[in-house]
């Protein structure tokens, strides 16, 4: 089960966030599914969704996108160390960007009836109908 980016953003900022990514973990673990959280860039992000019971993480605190040439080289090179913190004025300068015309809406206005989750195993999707 995946924990959506939008969520992960502010999780050691906002305790709606916080909560939701606490749920989502107990949920999947109940279950008997791994998750994954998407969009992890910094350590506190990282250190609290290890606290919680994570089981896996991605996102640019890692590395980002990058060819299946650039993959193999660091693979090869065992270079897997996170990057060098970045400065906090980039950081709020990007948060503080309106979208353009025609981009998406600010994520606070859409992740109010957003769940993103994405099942392990296709079999977990199948659902039986009971009578």
């Amino acid at each position: 089960m995946k924990i959506d980016r939008s969520f992960v953003h502010d999780v050691t900022d906002d305790p709606e966030d916080a909560s939701l990514a606490e749920a989502i973990i107990a949920l999947a673990h109940n279950l008997g599914l791994k998750v994954i959280a998407e969009g992890v860039e910094t350590k506190e992000q990282l250190d609290f969704l290890k606290s919680r019971g994570c089981d896996q993480y991605q996102g640019y605190y890692f590395a980002k996108p990058m060819t299946a040439k650039e993959f193999q080289k660091r693979m090869r090179s065992g270079q897997w160390s996170p990057p060098a913190k970045k400065k906090a004025s980039s950081v709020r300068a990007a948060k503080r960007r309106k979208p353009a015309t025609g981009e998406r809406t600010p994520r606070r206005a859409r992740r109010r009836n957003q769940v993103t989750s994405t099942p392990a195993s296709p079999s977990a999707l199948k659902v039986e109908k009971q009578s």
